[in-house]
């Protein structure tokens, strides 16, 4: 991926984090505030909820000097992952299962690995396993 994908993956990323576009679309006086970056916001300005370590990596990624983005794919990869690891959730505690339940899941769960016998589309009647033509109504399957 070139730079100014992975900038049109930061906006993308600014969208679906904020729910708006990073900036409204400029007008030709505008261009030059653009490009030199002042009209930039942060995710987490939007949303107070975005992690911050998040919000930085869409930052980098949009950045107004091509330098200062990310250059690989892999590196933005490097940045979410490292942020995700920041971001631990609590873990559910298990729940006890009860003796009849449990034997309940256990027969749901025996019942899907058994094979299912198989019909005819046309006249719903038992088919071989092998066979791919109905021996009774003589429909293909």
């Amino acid at each position: 991926m070139f730079a100014s994908d992975l900038y049109s993956l930061g906006v993308t990323m600014f969208q679906m984090l904020t729910g708006d576009l990073p900036y409204e679309t400029p007008t030709p006086s505008d261009l030059e505030r653009l490009v030199r970056g002042e009209f930039q916001i942060a995710p987490r300005l939007k949303n107070p909820k975005v992690p911050k370590a998040i919000s930085d990596v869409v930052v980098k990624a949009m950045a107004p000097d091509i330098h200062a983005r990310y250059q690989r794919a892999s590196e933005i990869l490097e940045d979410l992952l490292a942020a995700r690891g920041n971001q631990r959730r609590p873990t559910p505690a298990p729940t006890e299962v009860g003796g009849d339940e449990a034997q309940e899941i256990q027969a749901r769960l025996k019942a899907r690995e058994t094979p299912q016998p198989r019909f005819c589309w046309h006249c719903r009647k038992p088919l071989h396993a092998r066979s791919d033509r109905c021996p009774f109504c003589g429909e293909t399957q």
